[in-house]
């Protein structure tokens, strides 16, 4: 968030994400105000994001308090996280019915957070944090999903990875 002199942080439009900080605030914001869907298209479920007691906290809580929701994952490179392992692994194997992972043969160009089909984050720059974000873009948004559902329609489950025991 560009704009630190605001009073609300989380302004509708979105804006640029800076850095790592900024980009957690942002996941966060974001899962936290899912309703329906969220889809997560990373070349390893970056750490630095998604491998966050938070961070699982908050998507534990959203498939929690909406039964229905749904949670796709889509990555290109599962050897980091079966050499490593990530928390959102226990979770997965937990929630089988709200949380999927699946593995593209295509790297995955950007990190990208969607939810339901109005808001965004996009890093175009994964080593520095920076990309683009929007709460509120339906227009945006839609765009970005639907390039995730081909991916997504294309990708394997990632059984492998369901058995790991972290």
């Amino acid at each position: 968030m560009t704009d630190k002199n605001t009073t609300d942080p989380y302004p509708t439009k979105g804006g640029r994400c800076e850095d790592l900080d900024n980009a957690a605030e942002i996941v966060l914001q974001l899962i936290r105000t899912a309703g329906q869907v969220i889809r997560i298209e990373s070349q390893q479920l970056c750490p630095a994001l998604y491998h966050r007691t938070d961070c699982v906290q908050a998507i534990q809580t959203f498939c929690l308090q909406h039964p229905r929701g749904q949670v796709r994952i889509l990555i290109s490179d599962a050897a980091q996280i079966r050499s490593h392992g990530h928390l959102l692994i226990p979770l997965l194997q937990k929630l089988t019915s709200a949380i999927e992972i699946r593995i593209t043969p295509d790297p995955c160009p950007h990190e990208v957070l969607m939810v339901d089909n109005r808001g965004y984050l996009r890093l175009s720059d994964t080593d520095r944090y920076q990309g683009h974000y929007a709460l509120q873009d339906r227009r945006e948004t839609q765009v970005l999903v639907e390039d995730f559902q081909s991916r997504w329609e294309q990708a394997e489950r990632a059984a492998s990875l369901l058995g790991l025991h972290i």
